[in-house]
C-alpha cells in the first residue's frame, strides 16, 4: 500500500508544480502551456486529497505532498488569497472595472422608453472615481437615453470602438491622452493618462483580453463535464475544444506580450491596470503583466472572487493591479449586480509616499 500511495503522492505533486509554474510559459511559444494553467484548482485538490491519504496510510511520505504544496504557495495565494479586511483610508482613489456585455445586452431594451440601464445605476452607486468598461459597445441613442443621464457626475469620458465592442473610460479626473495598445478581433487595450492634480498624472490601462468565444451549447458542455465527468461528451467534441483553448490562448499571449511591452516603456509612471483578462490567476496573462505590480485582490481580497458568473465555472478573470507607489485596499468582486454575465471588481488605491 505504501508504494502505491507515495507513486499517487510523487504523480499529484508534479501535476501540482507543472500547472502552478506554467504561468512562466508562453502559449504562444508552448501552445499546450495555457491547458496545465486550467488544470491548477483540480490539480490542487488532487493533491489536498492524496496528501490527506498519504498522512493516513504513508505518513513517512508525506512530506512529497507538502514540499509541492510549499513551492506553489505563490500559485495558491495568488488563486485564492485569504487577508484580514483593510478598510480603505479617507480620500483613496476608488477605481472600478466591469465588463457591461454590451450594456445589459442593450439591443433587448432598445425600445422601451422606461428602461434604466442597472449597470448605469450600478456604476452610479459606487461612486468610483475612474471606471473601465469592457464591451461597452452601444447604440449612441440607448447610451443617450438609458446610460449617461444617470453618469453625470463623469464630465470626462472616452470611447474606442474595436470591431464589435468596445472600451469605454468613465472619468472625474480630466483625461489628458489616450494610446491604444493592441487590438485582435474585438478585443484590445487602451492607456488613458489621467490628471489626477497638478504635476500628478496617472496612468490607467483597460484591458480587455480575447476570449475562447464558446458558444452557449460549448458553456454547458464545459459546465456539464465540471458537475458530472462522465458526460463531458463524445472524445471529438472534447478534443475539438481543447485545440480551441489552445489557438486562442496562443493569440491572447500575443496580445499580453504587447500590453507587457507598453508597461515597461512606461516603467516609472505611476500607473493602474485592470479589465476582462478571460485567463485565471495562474495564467501567462495575469503573471506577465502584473510582472512588478501589485495584484489589488491578492493582496486585500478573499477567496477566489468569482468575477465570471455564466454556468458552473467558478474563476476569476478581472482583475486590477497597481503600481508599487500605490497602497490597495478592500479589492472586491461585486456579486450584487447581475446585468452582465461578468461580476464588476473595485479597490481603492492610496499613494505610498503621501
Amino acid at each position: 500500500m505504501s508504494p502505491f500511495v507515495a507513486g499517487l503522492s510523487y504523480a499529484t505533486a508534479a501535476l501540482l508544480v507543472l500547472c502552478a509554474y506554467s504561468q512562466y510559459v508562453s502559449p504562444a511559444s508552448v501552445p499546450y502551456a495555457s491547458l496545465c494553467g486550467l488544470l491548477f484548482p483540480f490539480a490542487l485538490a488532487g493533491t489536498l486529497l492524496i496528501g490527506a491519504i498519504t498522512l493516513l496510510f504513508a505518513p513517512r511520505k508525506a512530506w512529497i505532498c507538502g514540499i509541492a504544496l510549499l513551492a506553489c504557495s505563490p500559485a495558491i495565494r495568488a488563486y485564492c488569497p485569504v487577508n484580514f479586511p483593510s478598510v480603505a483610508p479617507k480620500n483613496a482613489l476608488h477605481v472600478l472595472s466591469f465588463n457591461l456585455h454590451g450594456w445589459d445586452s442593450w439591443w433587448k431594451h432598445y425600445a422601451l422608453d422606461d428602461y434604466v440601464s442597472p449597470s448605469a445605476l450600478f456604476i452610479k452607486k459606487t461612486d468610483a472615481d475612474i471606471v473601465c468598461l469592457q464591451e461597452a459597445n452601444v447604440a449612441k441613442k440607448f447610451l443617450d437615453k438609458h446610460v449617461n443621464p444617470h453618469l453625470k457626475a463623469y464630465r470626462y469620458r472616452s470611447t474606442t470602438h474595436m470591431d464589435r465592442s468596445a472600451l469605454t473610460l468613465y472619468s472625474k479626473y480630466p483625461i489628458l491622452r489616450e494610446e491604444e495598445i493592441c487590438q485582435r478581433v474585438g478585443n484590445g487595450a487602451m492607456a488613458y493618462w489621467i490628471k489626477l492634480s497638478e504635476g500628478d498624472t496617472l496612468l490607467v490601462v483597460n484591458c480587455h483580453l480575447l476570449s475562447y468565444g464558446f458558444s452557449d451549447a460549448e458553456k454547458d458542455n464545459i459546465s456539464a463535464s465540471v458537475q458530472h465527468p462522465k458526460a463531458a461528451g463524445k472524445r471529438k467534441e472534447v478534443v475539438r475544444m481543447l485545440k480551441k483553448v489552445v489557438k486562442v490562448s496562443k493569440y491572447r499571449a500575443e496580445m499580453t506580450d504587447s500590453i507587457s511591452a507598453f508597461l515597461s516603456r512606461h516603467a516609472s509612471e505611476s500607473k493602474i491596470v485592470c479589465g476582462d483578462f478571460n485567463d485565471t490567476p495562474v495564467s501567462y496573462a495575469h503573471n506577465r503583466i502584473g510582472r512588478g505590480l501589485k495584484d489589488a485582490f491578492v493582496r486585500t481580497g478573499n477567496g477566489i472572487g468569482r468575477s465570471y458568473n455564466e454556468n458552473s465555472l467558478v474563476i476569476r478573470i478581472d482583475h486590477m493591479f497597481c503600481s508599487p507607489d500605490w497602497r490597495p485596499y478592500d479589492c472586491t468582486v461585486r456579486q450584487d449586480v447581475k446585468s452582465s454575465d461578468h461580476y464588476p471588481i473595485e479597490a481603492y488605491f492610496k499613494r505610498t509616499d503621501r
